[in-house]
């Protein structure tokens, strides 16, 4: 077996037995992957600002937007009852008041652009682990593109929430393990995990990362008997797991001060919480969204699906047969943090979240580049049968029917409304604070108020703000006789964080009133919205 030096860093990387050249320092072929990524870079920046602030701010940004709006140490207090870690927000705090933003269209580019430049950042990224595993030139450039043009990747580049920086930060530290950069393996996972708690479950999947590369596994897997063998494992190679090790141990100490309020979250959320115990579909769903997009056309889904599941059919089979070098790193980071989140789910709490896992789709799309620009025209005619279509609907509904603003002037239709129909003495009642922080960008001027918590429901937030947070957001809870009002807007919005003992205690004040025709709202299997108006 030879020993492989990175060409970037001159240190080694690991070994295998499959030899290959790849013609580093060459001029011509440097200068044509310059030219590529520069076309590729320049595609995926045109794709990420397109329509950048068109839709409305959706709840998770509104509240983004909310907290990052704040002083500082508001925000702070604010976070410390929030489920996720303030590392992203402490970014979009930057953002906003670095650039001034206050209106809702300046709040939506300011924010969604953080998430625009780590997604941009993971765009290369693909292509130096592609190239550091020695993977075929062809599938490196497929990957990457597809990164940089992918449904799923807009729209959480276009999205002000923290999915694009943690996808970045572990592409980063997983590259960093393949180059034997531990500085950099500790500075993606220590920011991972001030970013999203999902970074723990790829803290744990790299540790195996860590031993194919430091320890130079070679293991060979057989269809019918499993694990047959692990050889080359060297005893004087132990001690090259110190540098690794204090680069694991690094994140972990820096992340124990947002361990004990992660606990008393866990606590929290352990009687209920809007996200389900995961089922078969749950899981298909998952890996679906990574390679299909989260918005298709519905007319489309079969094909859609078929697409996908297809190129995955074709990918596991070719890798199986043939398991090129470095196809076990890929494949951990590809499945494992999956694997985490459903152990999770099943010992502890339902944590599965698809939008978590984005760390795992660029392992995904290295593999099934590779499985699709092998051999003949026909598997190349295969994967454009495949992909583009999967990218051109994708793409297409992102923006012209972005779910998290299917109509653009809605919210601007119902600001209106307000405007028309508000009155001195008038005030906003929100049944719950999801509405309430929905409302806060657009109608920051108009007195609102939330109804209070009944009795025996005050220890169910469902996911909802915690009381912590809603008090250092400034939120006001009152029952409606304590407030001095004319007319009430009460707004009506039951959604998966509410309970029902909130909701049968409120129906009776609702039903008091008329519902408000100039705000229709929408009923489905997951919301019901409206407006009732409570005269005195």
């Amino acid at each position: 077996m030879n020993k492989i030096i990175c060409p970037d860093c001159g240190k080694p990387m690991f070994w295998g037995n499959h030899s290959g050249h790849i013609p580093f320092g060459v001029e011509n072929v440097t200068t044509a992957r310059r030219r590529n990524m520069t076309l590729i870079m320049t595609l995926a920046l045109a794709m990420r600002l397109f329509w950048l602030g068109r839709a409305p701010l959706w709840y998770d940004e509104s509240f983004t937007a909310w907290v990052s709006s704040l002083p500082l140490g508001q925000m702070l207090s604010a976070l410390a009852g929030d489920v996720h870690p303030p590392g992203y927000y402490l970014m979009t705090w930057a953002a906003v008041h670095l650039s001034g933003a206050v209106t809702p269209h300046q709040l939506a580019i300011a924010l969604r652009l953080v998430s625009v430049l780590f997604s941009l950042g993971s765009v290369p990224l693909v292509y130096a682990v592609g190239r550091t595993l020695r993977w075929p030139d062809r599938a490196n450039w497929a990957a990457t593109l597809f990164m940089a043009v992918a449904p799923f990747q807009v729209f959480y580049a276009q999205e002000a929430r923290m999915y694009a920086a943690l996808q970045f930060l572990m592409l980063l530290a997983f590259w960093g393990i393949l180059t034997r950069r531990w500085w950099l393996v500790s500075l993606g996972l220590t920011a991972g995990l001030w970013v999203h708690n999902y970074a723990l479950f790829y803290w744990v999947t790299f540790l195996p990362v860590v031993l194919w590369v430091v320890l130079d596994l070679e293991i060979t897997l057989s269809p019918f008997n499993g694990l047959r063998g692990i050889v080359s494992i060297e005893t004087k190679n132990l001690k090259a797991l110190i540098a690794p090790g204090i680069a694991f141990g690094i994140p972990l100490i820096a992340w124990l001060p947002w361990v004990r309020m992660l606990l008393d979250q866990m606590s929290t959320v352990a009687g209920g919480y809007w996200i389900m115990d995961p089922t078969l579909g749950d899981v298909l769903a998952d890996i679906y969204y990574l390679l299909g997009g989260v918005n298709q056309y519905a007319a489309f889904y079969p094909v859609s699906v078929m697409c996908v599941m297809g190129a995955l059919a074709i990918t596991t089979i070719r890798i199986a047969q043939q398991r090129p070098h470095g196809w076990l790193p890929l494949l951990a980071l590809g499945w494992l943090p999956l694997i985490g989140a459903l152990l999770a789910s099943w010992i502890w709490q339902p944590v599965l979240l698809y939008r978590g896992l984005i760390g795992s789709a660029p392992a995904l799309y290295l593999l099934v580049a590779w499985a699709l620009t092998r051999g003949n025209k026909t598997y190349h005619l295969i994967a454009l049968t495949l992909i583009v279509p999967l990218v051109i609907s994708g793409l297409t509904n992102h923006y012209v029917d972005n779910p998290k603003g299917r109509d653009v002037s809605e919210m601007d239709q119902l600001v209106a409304a307000y405007q028309d129909e508000f009155r001195q003495g008038d005030i906003i009642y929100h049944l719950d604070s999801g509405s309430m922080v929905a409302y806060w960008l657009y109608l920051r001027d108009l007195p609102q108020y939330k109804a209070p918590l009944p009795p025996g429901c005050e220890a169910e937030t469902m996911g909802s703000l915690s009381p912590a947070t809603r008090q250092s957001l400034g939120i006001i809870e009152k029952p409606l006789d304590e407030i001095a009002h004319e007319r009430v807007f009460f707004v009506w919005a039951i959604g998966p964080t509410i309970h029902e003992c909130t909701v049968n205690y409120y129906r009776p004040l609702r039903d008091s009133g008329t519902r408000w025709e100039a705000y229709t709202g929408r009923d489905d299997k997951f919301v019901e919205t409206g407006i009732w108006i409570l005269d005195e």
